[in-house]
């Protein structure tokens, strides 16, 4: 597990090594568990290994109602499986599927808010094209919590036990929710966060997990960066 945090309540892993690092990995091993329970991957994957799509399965009305099924769905799934056992796989990734699967609702209603309902004399197009509008910035949070959130899937599909149902279904919402953001927000990794976007940040966190990065699908592949960054200009 490596490293840990030691907290007045809790001992925190600092590393997940069960966790693939990159999307490719996780894509690759999804096709694989989809294509064994008779899914043709060619038409439910929704362009996750595409640099960007260029069509959206889900309108924004669709895109936010996904969004809240699938945490409400993913929370009672979840306090159902914690009191039953669990297989010894499940350690690390059960946890970070609950951690962004839970946040994900708000990221994404923040996001689709930016299209709907722009701010005072603000513009939709404004918040989908403005690399720091916040629309921006909640769409690339939710992109990366999907991107973990399928890692976490991805390793406790090899041993579902009864559950692989729910977990192919999450996985689902997921790649839909993923095409349509990415869609709707062609330039969200372009948002800069002050502090946790810059180089001396990557340095700080490469030593803090050991090396082993948490999946960021932008900075690794294969999503593309579209647009410029304003540190690019400075």
């Amino acid at each position: 597990m490596g490293q840990e945090i030691d907290t007045d309540e809790k001992t925190i892993p600092r590393v997940m090594r069960e966790i693939p690092t990159h999307l490719n990995e996780v894509i690759k091993e999804l096709k694989q568990h989809y294509e064994n329970a008779s899914y043709d991957w060619d038409v439910i994957k929704c362009a996750v290994d595409a640099a960007q799509p260029t069509t959206s399965e889900l309108t924004l009305k669709e895109l936010r109602k996904v969004s809240r099924r699938f945490t409400i769905q993913l929370i009672k799934w979840s306090e159902l499986v914690e009191g039953q056992p669990q297989p010894s796989s499940w350690e690390e990734p059960f946890p970070v599927l609950r951690w962004y699967g839970t946040l994900l609702t708000a990221k994404v209603n923040r996001a689709v808010n930016g299209l709907e309902e722009a701010a005072p004399n603000d513009t939709p197009e404004n918040s989908r094209s403005n690399t720091q509008s916040s629309g921006n910035g909640s769409a690339k949070i939710a992109l990366l919590a999907i991107a973990r959130s399928l890692g976490a899937l991805a390793v406790m599909l090899r041993n579902p036990l009864q559950h692989e149902e729910a977990l192919l279904t999450f996985g689902l919402d997921l790649l839909r929710l993923q095409q349509s953001l990415r869609f709707q927000y062609p330039y969200a990794d372009a948002f800069e966060c002050a502090g946790f976007d810059d180089p001396d940040y990557y340095e700080e966190m490469e030593e803090f997990y050991n090396g082993h990065l948490p999946i960021d699908p932008f900075r690794d592949g294969p999503w593309q960066v579209q647009g410029a960054r304003v540190s690019d200009s400075l």
